[in-house]
């Protein structure tokens, strides 16, 4: 029998004009099929920066030994590096898809600094269990650049990775400018969550889908209203 265990976050950031919003909390093992794999988003903080900078923390109480940190920002900065070290995933011209595997439990701090200051920036990070405990990425990351939107009920897709393990978590990835309504995951994917940081509109976004074989993935995400937002597609294999 399963108990549900209620997880006290420790969320702050540092410096003035940032800090961190509590967004998430734990969910459920979606487990693949393909012999016991299985991938847990545990809990997301939203963090970000206003107008002070180019540094600011973002922390979270890991709960599961040997978890991950997956996070996404959107800056107006060139670039972002992450103490401790973070390996970028995927990147676009105005941020990225950052990994830390195997983090200790407790209170876990990652300072990220962006290229500039005053670069506004919006970010959502993600303690996650399944992923090995070294960085093992899977096929060929895609950092998109804009990607192409309709308008109304507008649907785009994150871009297309080639899998070779056939037991993988595929990560959607989608930050843009403003608030978007209406975020939703493609079909078959699963929302790990949204970022918000008040006084910045960007919107960073993640999504999963736990597979079994080896193959194409292209993620797609829903929202309303019309626009050209950025993102990418990573795949990781799973313990």
């Amino acid at each position: 029998m399963r108990k549900l265990i209620t997880v006290l976050l420790i969320a702050m950031c540092l410096p003035a004009g940032s800090q961190t919003v509590i967004t998430g909390n734990r969910r459920k093992v979606f487990a693949s099929g393909g012999g016991g794999h299985s991938f847990t988003p545990i809990q997301h903080v939203s963090c970000g920066l206003t107008t002070t900078g180019p540094s600011f923390n973002c922390s979270l109480s890991a709960t599961a030994a040997g978890s991950s940190l997956l996070f996404v920002c959107y800056t107006l900065a060139t670039s972002q590096t992450s103490s401790p070290a973070s390996t970028l995933v995927g990147s676009f011209s105005s941020g990225g898809l950052f990994y830390i595997p195997n983090v200790s439990t407790g209170t876990t701090s990652i300072t990220i600094t962006n290229s500039s200051t005053n670069a506004t920036t919006s970010c959502i990070v993600a303690e996650v269990a399944g992923l090995t405990l070294t960085v093992t990425i899977d096929g060929t990351p895609v950092g998109a650049v804009f990607l192409t939107s309709g308008t109304g009920n507008a649907a785009i897709y994150t871009g297309n990775t080639t899998t070779s393990n056939p037991n993988d978590v595929i990560i959607g990835y989608l930050a843009y400018t403003t608030a978007i309504t209406g975020l939703t995951a493609g079909t078959g994917y699963t929302s790990i969550g949204v970022g918000s940081f008040s006084g910045v509109t960007a919107t960073p976004f993640l999504e999963f889908k736990v597979v079994s074989s080896a193959g194409s993935y292209n993620p797609g995400v829903t929202w309303t209203g019309s626009s050209r937002p950025k993102g990418g597609t990573a795949a990781f294999k799973l313990q």
